[in-house]
């Protein structure tokens, strides 16, 4: 009897076996079924673009570019314009060079490139444009390349609008100004911006307010510059009285150590570009001001130029995006639109 009810279990056990792989593989083939029925639902739904764009910069991860970039992507899509962010999601991290050299490959239609003015940028514009793929910089140019078109800020107005906020400033006692320049940049629009800079103070009558002087700041990594930045709060008898800093990366450092070694309130922040905690630190006083870049301008502009480029044959050589100044006055307005944009 112990036997019978033993084996009868067992028949049960490799029924309910045999009953669940079967279910399984009816389960499966209907899936598979399904997904093959889509297919043609998916050749259908794909998209013919017209042109197929490379967007390259030296550093997918900067937020800056990756606005630029969303905005570019977007103008591109109304155009039936195709944005690649070239490099996004792969595992191997390709420099912007071999970049450039895999856009040319690959014989895209067009470029969009964060430039500077090195000999091997120089060399890989040139390359491109034998290969007859036009070329536009953004951000920053390659004014001896054979690149199309230039879409940025005027480097020198950016300077004068420093000069501008720096005279606002300006007290009875001299001013101590040090201007954070990048290590590691290539081309000469830090030099005009600070040209600018330069002629708004001695073009005033409140010239002798200040003292400028200059830092150059590693730029190769968040923690060259936040080291570098540090290194300027260590030397206390030599804190400058104004901090004008000339891109995102340095503005974050320079408003975090004015933080951690409770200068808030002694050391201005002049900063550049906005994101959500430079806006932050504007409405809480630690910094003075931001200067706004127009991301979604400068993305359009560049989907426009190139289109217009290859309809044409023409572009102009320069597009200049709008500047903004973002100060304690006005910040409660950014911080209002993106809670808007974010639908709170």
């Amino acid at each position: 009897m112990r036997q019978y009810l033993k084996k009868r279990n067992f028949d049960v056990g490799i029924i309910g076996c045999m009953l669940f792989t079967i279910a399984a593989t009816i389960g499966c083939l209907v899936y598979f079924r399904y997904q093959v029925g889509k297919i043609p639902y998916l050749k259908a739904e794909e998209r013919e673009f017209e042109n197929h764009y490379a967007f390259i910069t030296m550093d997918n991860q900067n937020q800056f570019f990756r606005t630029v970039y969303e905005a570019a992507k977007a103008e591109g899509e109304k155009r039936n314009d195709y944005v690649e962010l070239m490099g996004d999601g792969l595992a191997v991290d390709y420099s912007r060079d071999e970049l450039m050299r895999i856009a040319i490959h690959a014989k895209v239609d067009g470029i969009i490139l964060e430039a500077d003015e090195n000999e091997r940028t120089m060399e890989l514009i040139n390359q491109a444009g034998e290969a007859s793929i036009p070329v536009i910089t953004v951000g920053s140019d390659c004014t001896g390349s054979t690149r199309q078109g230039f879409v940025g800020i005027s480097n020198y107005s950016l300077g004068q609008e420093y000069g501008r906020q720096m005279l606002a400033s300006a007290d009875e006692e001299v001013q101590r100004v040090l201007v954070l320049m990048n290590m590691n940049t290539a081309d000469s629009s830090q030099n005009i911006i600070y040209s600018g800079l330069c002629e708004m103070i001695e073009n005033s009558d409140k010239k002798d307010k200040f003292v400028i002087g200059t830092i150059a700041i590693d730029d190769s990594s968040p923690f060259g510059a936040e080291e570098s930045v540090r290194n300027i709060f260590m030397r206390e008898d030599e804190l400058p009285d104004i901090m004008i800093c000339l891109n995102e990366l340095n503005t974050n450092c320079a408003y975090q150590a004015v933080v951690d070694y409770n200068k808030v309130g002694e050391i201005k922040i002049f900063g550049y570009y906005e994101n959500d905690s430079i806006k932050d630190a504007i409405s809480k006083q630690i910094m003075t001001c931001t200067v706004s870049i127009d991301t979604e301008q400068m993305g359009e502009y560049c989907i426009q130029a190139l289109d217009e480029y290859k309809e044409t044959g023409y572009v102009n050589e320069f597009m200049q995006t709008d500047i903004v100044l973002i100060t304690e006055q006005n910040v409660g307005e950014f911080l209002k639109n993106e809670k808007k944009d974010m639908g709170e």
